[in-house]
């Protein structure tokens, strides 16, 4: 990862963690929910947030212009608001993540130009949810090694 790759990615966990919330550094171990698209329809989201800590929804993608793409991978709208309210009676953290697995492509280009950093953090309000902890970015990039 390149040195302006963290430091974005690190501005962007703590801006969100500071305006979101999260876990508490009191509490001495996270377990996490890494769950991608194609598990959604079956996963059963009130024993996951029930035993996690963390879920951690994967994954969209940003372009370089700092676009947020491949929405068809996020939950549809009944199927979110059965993830809100599993999280929300288990305490959960609610997370969304970005890139990996292949579709970290526009990340290290939209890093570069504060106007393309600025629509990403404004677009990246979780998707409209006001209560989701925080976000995860994933970067895997050819460019940086």
């Amino acid at each position: 990862m390149c040195q302006e790759d963290q430091v974005l990615l690190l501005f962007l966990f703590v801006a969100k963690a500071e305006y979101f919330g999260g876990s508490q550094p009191s509490d001495p171990v996270a377990v996490v929910a890494y769950l991608p698209e194609w598990r959604y329809e079956g996963a059963n989201w009130e024993t996951i947030s029930e035993h996690t800590t963390h879920l951690l929804l994967f994954s969209l993608e940003m372009t370089a212009k700092g676009k947020i793409v491949a929405l068809d991978r996020f939950p549809r709208k009944e199927l979110y608001e059965q993830v809100r309210q599993a999280t929300r009676k288990h305490g959960t953290a609610l997370m969304i993540c970005f890139g990996g697995n292949g579709r970290s492509e526009g990340f290290s280009a939209m890093t570069r130009k504060a106007k393309n950093r600025k629509r990403f953090v404004k677009d990246t309000v979780c998707c409209g949810d006001t209560e989701c902890s925080c976000l995860y970015i994933e970067h895997e990039s050819k460019e940086c090694r």
